[in-house]
């Protein structure tokens, strides 16, 4: 009777414990939802703004210069993420959660007095560290502040993917209305979004007690966080799969926005950016409600089992895309099967993103005064892999437009689903020997 009593007086102090950070953490959420906006925004809207100078004749800005431009975002974010994310342990939180929204207030706005691809070029690095500053301590603070529940875990998480995809889709939609309503003056509207950002991040939250360094200098720790076994294990597919979305964040609105429709390719050129900031939009909505229902099993389903079944949803939607931009337009029955096969597929593969962070903040329990660090990985393998998406996409747009997005995203989905059938492996092995250690122990 007692053990009940104590059971059911510590799940009332974790609700307790949960709901008492509620108002820092919807704060932290939806200055996220915000940020996350503006920043979709901006990345669709340079891509519409490239494509505008290349058909107009202002610049020469083809498949290729989105490539260098992507490169130039994630190789920043890249960079900046883990240092940002060090940063935050030493020095708290909050000071960079502020600063990255103040990084693409003035990125956007050089980008809307300017049709020099230079200085274009800086805009995304500013952009680059706006990301880099502002993910990495997000990350850490759900995970300090969720460390005590692992239902709470489960559920900031989730909620956080939530929040960030609507950012998303409000940001696509945005798009397409800011560009086409106002063109160049839009990205200025995108820099107050920005703003708003950075005010709810001040106000709306507390500061947060952070770890003291005790290695001797950030790069140390650093260097023996990216040499642990099991964080090289799990990071080509994290890797992979962030290449999948660099890819078609970066190259999709080029593609699509094009004055003249492809001849043989249903989803290159012809799209105006209201059309595509809802195509965008409503992906983004679908892939939200995939990852809500995933968290209803999040506590039930291992992570490498999640991530196995959205590798196989991943397969599912290229095939659907391939397939629509094929097939007949006048053929409506074909077009509505294929409609129905890709949200099918991107309900399965939208279990990935939560499953992946989940399967990194657990990893991070075992390196409490690094986690910072820890969580800065998610930020950095998620521009390691845009990265490589965004750059790789260029020339394979350039020679074969959708086509080529469609064929590069199949590659990418067979290194991750190696990668995660890795990991399921290994982790069966250990559960075996787990097993048989206490037998094997017996006189």
């Amino acid at each position: 009777m007692s053990a009940e009593l104590e059971a059911e007086s510590q799940s009332q102090t974790q609700e307790r414990t949960f709901f008492s950070l509620n108002s820092s953490l919807w704060a932290c959420l939806i200055a996220s939802l915000v940020l996350r906006g503006a920043a979709s925004a901006m990345g669709v809207m340079v891509g519409f703004y490239l494509r505008h100078l290349h058909d107009a004749g202002i610049q020469n800005a083809t498949p290729l210069t989105v490539a260098l431009f992507a490169v130039a975002f994630f190789a920043t974010e890249l960079i900046g993420a883990p240092i940002f994310g060090a940063w935050s342990d030493r020095y708290g939180r909050k000071p960079f959660m502020v600063l990255g929204p103040l990084f693409g207030a003035i990125a956007v706005q050089i980008t809307a007095v300017t049709a020099a691809l230079p200085l274009l070029l800086i805009t995304r690095l500013l952009e680059g560290l706006s990301t880099a500053s502002s993910l990495p301590a997000t990350l850490s603070y759900i995970s300090n502040a969720t460390s005590h529940n692992p239902v709470a875990r489960g559920r900031a998480v989730s909620l956080w993917e939530i929040t960030t995809i609507g950012g998303l889709a409000l940001g696509f939609r945005a798009a397409g209305t800011l560009w086409d309503d106002f063109g160049r003056t839009g990205f200025s509207i995108v820099a107050v979004i920005y703003l708003l950002s950075a005010v709810i991040f001040y106000w709306g939250m507390r500061h947060q007690p952070r770890a003291t360094p005790t290695e001797p200098s950030e790069t140390h720790r650093l260097i023996q966080v990216l040499r642990q076994d099991d964080i090289l294990r799990f990071a080509p597919a994290w890797v992979a799969f962030s290449a999948i979305v660099g890819l078609w964040l970066n190259h999709l609105p080029y593609q699509l926005s094009g004055a003249v429709r492809h001849p043989s390719q249903n989803l290159t050129g012809g799209f105006s950016g209201r059309g595509i900031g809802t195509m965008l939009a409503g992906y983004a909505l679908l892939f939200s409600v995939g990852v809500f229902l995933w968290g209803l099993t999040f506590a039930r389903i291992r992570r490498v089992i999640i991530m196995l079944i959205a590798n196989v949803g991943v397969f599912i939607a290229t095939f659907a895309s391939y397939g629509i931009n094929h097939v007949p337009l006048d053929a409506r029955g074909i077009v509505i099967l294929l409609g129905v096969v890709f949200v099918g597929g991107v309900l399965l593969e939208s279990g990935f993103t939560p499953a992946a962070l989940g399967y990194l903040a657990d990893i991070s329990e075992n390196y409490l005064e690094d986690r910072g660090a820890i969580m800065g990985l998610y930020s950095v393998l998620l521009g390691i892999g845009q990265l490589i998406g965004g750059g790789v996409g260029g020339p394979f747009a350039q020679r074969w437009g959708m086509d080529g997005v469609i064929l590069l995203t199949a590659l990418f989905a067979l290194v991750a689903l190696a990668t995660v059938l890795r990991l399921y492996q290994i982790e069966n092995n250990l559960a075996r020997a787990e097993k048989q250690s206490p037998t094997d122990n017996n006189p």
